[in-house]
């Protein structure tokens, strides 16, 4: 298939969708892919109707059963005088609130790869820089589709799908394409603007500028208030008058959210090793 970007970023992909009936996880299978052929054209992208052994940030599992979750990794070009990379999860968060608000489902993207549903996670994000001549990025996407009550109680943390907000049962090939076309003009203009293309619809959206939390970095739990965003995308966190932090990784706690309420933190490796 294939999408063309906005007038502004100019341009255009092709997509080329190859669906797995069960992986252990569509990033590892790109990544697989690259090592072997690291010609790999790009708009590559390994989607699964049931994936087995995925994983998130700091290793949590990322398991989808048959037909419930549309789980997808893309393959997307790195200029060697490109930005930097870890803005690529915020312009895929803010294409899936895209998707999600064209179905009246009220979606906000969170820094700096999940888009939520009021406090409860409907998406989450996961790049990787591959290594070589040019680089690439592989963007793992794991948007809850089908999944019911239940299913979604079952996760331990606050949870909600597309099922779940709209009573609707999706088919997953063609919320793929629209999901690929949505990501397209966001990626072009991170591509082209860095941060700085997204700046204005990430402030806006995320609804975090002023906010109160705590970041979990490690051990330590740093308290301070969203001062705003650096040039790359990274949070800066105000922990005393005038002090001011940049945050690049790290577990976020929302106020009244609870620590059961954790949202992964933090984005792009630069190696081939698993998440």
């Amino acid at each position: 298939m294939r999408v063309t970007a906005d007038r502004e970023t100019g341009g255009d992909i092709v997509w080329a969708p190859t669906w797995l009936e069960e992986v252990d996880s569509t990033q590892l299978e790109l990544k697989r892919r690259w090592a072997q052929r690291p010609d790999l054209a790009p708009g590559t992208v390994f989607a699964a109707r049931r994936q087995t052994a995925g994983r998130g940030r700091h290793g949590r599992a990322w398991i989808s059963g048959v037909n419930r979750n549309l789980c997808f990794s893309l393959l997307w070009p790195l200029a060697p005088d490109g930005p930097p990379a870890a803005a690529a999860t915020l312009a895929a968060a803010l294409a899936v609130d895209d998707l999600l608000q064209a179905r009246g489902i009220p979606s906000r993207p969170k820094w700096p790869n999940d888009v939520l549903v009021g406090e409860r996670k409907i998406c989450g994000i996961l790049a990787e820089i591959l290594p070589g001549e040019p680089a690439a990025l592989a963007l793992g996407i794991g948007l809850n589709v089908n999944l019911e009550a239940e299913a979604l109680t079952a996760i331990g943390r606050p949870a909600t799908s597309m099922r779940e907000e709209t009573g609707q049962v999706y088919d997953l090939p063609p919320l793929l394409e629209e999901a690929l076309r949505a990501l397209t003009p966001w990626l072009s203009r991170w591509a082209r603007l860095g941060f700085a293309g997204l700046r204005v619809a990430w402030e806006l959206r995320s609804q975090s500028l002023g906010q109160p939390i705590g970041i979990h970095q490690g051990a330590d739990l740093v308290r301070g208030r969203v001062a705003g965003y650096g040039p790359a995308g990274e949070l800066l966190l105000e922990t005393a008058p005038g002090r001011v932090q940049a945050i690049w990784s790290g577990e976020i706690v929302e106020p009244g959210a609870g620590a059961v309420n954790r949202t992964v933190a933090g984005g792009v490796h630069e190696s081939m090793a698993g998440p």
